[in-house]
């Protein structure tokens, strides 16, 4: 009986805990992280026909870019390069991004929360581009 109890708890426990999945649609502009004309996102905002749904999953944040809602030129500024279909490759956040009180919102994110730095794996397909970043 005491195992049960145990088992019944520990479900119950797991389940408070889990974060359900949110989705928001934004629209990313792709000229620079600096916004100066470079590679990488300068912005993410809200916007119900936007180019991007960011999906957020406990700790980590998905990036899921439509190809077809992006000019030839903002493909060029993902990575820096021509992207070929169902492959991977390396995107590179060289400096902290906060998003906006906006995204932190509607995600149910404390304001001012920000993608760190690094190294994120980029899975590219015939219609996405999907980056997981880590929070």
């Amino acid at each position: 009986m005491k195992t049960l109890a145990y088992i019944v708890l520990l479900f119950l426990s797991t389940g408070l805990n889990a974060q359900a999945e949110k989705e928001l649609t934004v629209e990313v502009g792709w000229i620079g992280q600096r916004c100066v004309g470079d590679n990488g996102y300068c912005y993410v905002e809200p916007s119900a026909d936007g180019n991007t749904t960011l999906r957020l999953n406990n700790s980590e944040l998905t990036f899921i870019i439509y190809r077809d809602k992006l000019t030839v030129e903002e493909e060029l500024k993902i990575l820096g390069k021509k992207l070929s279909d169902e492959s991977f490759d390396t995107y590179l956040l060289e400096e902290p991004f906060a998003l906006s009180k906006d995204v932190t919102n509607q995600l149910s994110l404390a304001e001012g929360t920000q993608i760190p730095p690094g190294e994120y794996q980029a899975k590219i397909t015939k219609e996405t581009v999907e980056i997981t970043f880590r929070l």
